[in-house]
């Protein structure tokens, strides 16, 4: 933690950072958001890694607005954190904001971080199709965007019940990714499934 801490050497600061977003403790968590809000700036893309690693979604609202200034500070590596923080947060309200980013961007490293985000989180490949001749001049980047419609296709495919399914059998300690992909279905369907599984909870 005082390793993360310190901005005199950002690269021991950086490899702290990241073991604690490998670390999927809730105290870490804490830790980083108020580093985030409160620690040295030149460390905050690296504090966005980490969290969307945990995952821990508690400054979601504040990624989003920040997500919003940095691109139009020009700020590429904090816009790029966020922008594949909040994929791996499953966060699919930023959906709207990601594919706008996409259409806004300047660089190809935005502009492909909006894909690899998307990919993790949204389930309508053709959400994607317009942005087709964007990527299609770089063999690499043109893979890239091809794998991402098809996890996305994927992901759509995936019913709801495999979600609960995997958090039935590891409910003791379910892992955070299953939680967050639950946080990215409909609601209404989460909340109907949990009443249907009542006897195994509680929740």
């Amino acid at each position: 933690v005082v390793i993360a801490a310190a901005e005199s050497d950002l690269a021991m600061a950086q490899a702290a950072i990241a073991a604690l977003g490998r670390s999927r403790s809730p105290l870490a968590g804490r830790f980083l958001a108020t580093q985030y809000l409160h620690g040295p700036s030149a460390l905050r893309p690296y504090v966005v890694h980490a969290l969307g690693d945990l995952p821990e979604r508690c400054l979601i609202e504040r990624f989003r607005s920040d997500l919003r200034r940095a691109i139009d500070d020009g700020q590429t590596l904090l816009a790029q954190s966020l922008i594949l923080a909040l994929g791996e947060l499953k966060d699919v309200v930023s959906i709207p904001l990601l594919i706008s980013t996409l259409e806004k961007a300047s660089t190809h490293s935005v502009r492909m971080s909006c894909v690899l985000s998307l990919s993790k989180m949204a389930r309508e490949p053709d959400l994607l199709d317009p942005f087709e001749d964007v990527f299609r001049g770089n063999l690499l980047e043109w893979q890239m965007f091809c794998n991402a419609q098809q996890q996305m296709r994927m992901r759509g495919q995936v019913a709801l019940d495999e979600f609960m399914l995997r958090l039935l059998q590891g409910r003791a300690a379910a892992h955070p990714a299953v939680l967050c992909e639950l946080a990215s279905c409909d609601t209404a369907q989460v909340a109907r499934a949990l009443e249907q599984n009542a006897e195994a909870g509680p929740w």
